[in-house]
């Protein structure tokens, strides 16, 4: 469990203040693969990584997430140049702090291998938080993914069993 909190690492209402890399070239802005995500404490880090490494020795191959690149995302934004219009958007979401915890650990099948998770209990808060992101984003004028948010903590990606 995890209280995300105005002192944590986790928390960055308004969500775009350090949550968004802009690479400039010469004035002009270049394509980044942009998505919003919330950062996980050490603490959290910690139970993920453990349960990484309980998984690792009945894999047969896999792309394990690194402990720096764990995170929640709660929307994908994909390749752009847009950075200033999703900075924008994200100055604009407002949350309280809330307390996400772990659920059951499960994988989204695929052909090329398995990505592996974990999932979140469900909390009221968080999903509100996903949507407002969402909205925000798209009165930018960004397309978004039309799947349902689902919480979850990527452990592993191409993961075979």
């Amino acid at each position: 469990m995890v209280r995300v909190t105005k002192k944590s690492k986790g928390y960055l209402p308004p969500i775009g203040k350090g949550g968004i890399l802009m690479i400039r070239r010469k004035k002009e802005e270049i394509p980044v693969r942009l998505f919003v995500a919330i950062r996980l404490d050490d603490r959290m880090k910690d139970v993920l990584c453990r349960q990484i490494e309980a998984i690792r020795p009945h894999t047969k191959d896999a792309r394990f997430s690194r402990r720096e690149n764990l995170h929640l995302t709660l929307s994908f934004i994909g390749e752009t140049g847009r950075v200033a219009q999703a900075k924008r958007a994200l100055h604009r979401v407002q949350a309280e702090p809330f307390v996400i915890s772990t659920a059951e650990v499960g994988r989204f099948r695929r052909s090329t291998g398995d990505i592996l998770w974990t999932g979140l209990a469900k909390n009221p808060q968080l999903e509100a938080l996903a949507q407002q992101v969402r909205q925000k984003l798209e009165q930018e004028g960004f397309v978004l993914e039309k799947r349902p948010f689902a919480a979850h903590l990527t452990l592993g990606r191409e993961v075979l069993l």
